[in-house]
């Protein structure tokens, strides 16, 4: 498989933490240095900023790029027009996959815009209400990743309510109690997807991205959910998280 350019939302926060290691391994990093860091971090995203908008990313990962530096943006309260330019680029972008489309619902609700039209791409894109999950395009089997950042998006553009989505409350908790906490794997981890019949055998070989992506969903979603919940089996998100998380640990 070839190997993918990166990005440059990516690249700033490998220096970031490149940084962050350099220092955390003899002193922590004093406040000027973290601010150095930051400002140089955001200087290389203006300048490697297109002309429309975006930034530069192999096909199918520039909304991934664009939404990457939108966040940047929004946390060091970065407005003005590269802001601006970076979020209609995103907003135009053409996209089908589920990855994208939770993103441009995720960069509209953080500037604070319209992000319905986008959140009603998301929820048509969805499984049947017997998984209630994503896949990484429209019906195609289950993905942790894809599931993960699309019920971000939900949550973010508050798109909870019953006039948005009818059966959030039960759908959520089939999705999470159905379907994903019983695809963890013995080790704590998941893997990029739910195993099926004739599918590839290491889908569900735990991996640092799914799992990271999928224990913040869970606890943020568990106020909705709860704690508990059956299916197949019973299930205890504390125990779960806990569980992935110490297979992050090692």
């Amino acid at each position: 498989m070839q190997r993918r350019k990166k990005t440059g939302a990516w690249l700033v926060l490998y220096m970031l933490l490149a940084g962050a290691m350099t220092h955390g391994m003899s002193e922590a990093a004093t406040p000027a240095q973290i601010d150095a860091a930051r400002n140089g971090g955001l200087a290389w995203l203006y300048g490697h900023q297109q002309g429309e908008g975006g930034w530069d990313a192999p096909f199918g990962a520039q909304a991934i790029a664009g939404h990457s530096a939108l966040e940047a943006f929004n946390k060091a309260g970065v407005r003005g027009y590269p802001y601006y330019a970076a979020l209609s680029w995103l907003d135009n972008l053409k996209t089908d996959s589920i990855d994208s489309v939770s993103r441009q619902v995720l960069g509209e609700a953080a500037a604070g815009g319209n992000a319905l039209p986008y959140f009603s791409r998301l929820y048509s894109f969805k499984n049947d209400a017997t998984r209630s999950t994503w896949g990484a395009y429209r019906q195609f089997s289950t993905s942790i990743v894809d599931t993960a950042l699309a019920l971000r998006a939900i949550r973010a553009g508050q798109f909870t309510a019953a006039a948005n989505y009818p059966n959030y409350v039960s759908e959520l908790r089939t999705a999470v109690f159905c379907n994903i906490l019983p695809a963890q794997n013995s080790d704590g981890g998941w893997g990029q997807g739910l195993q099926v019949s004739g599918g590839v055998p290491n889908v569900t070989r735990s991996g640092l991205l799914p799992t990271v992506l999928m224990v913040l969903e869970l606890n943020a979603g568990k106020a909705t959910t709860g704690d508990t919940g059956s299916c197949s089996a019973t299930y205890s998100i504390a125990t779960v998280t806990t569980n992935a998380l110490n297979w992050l640990l090692t």
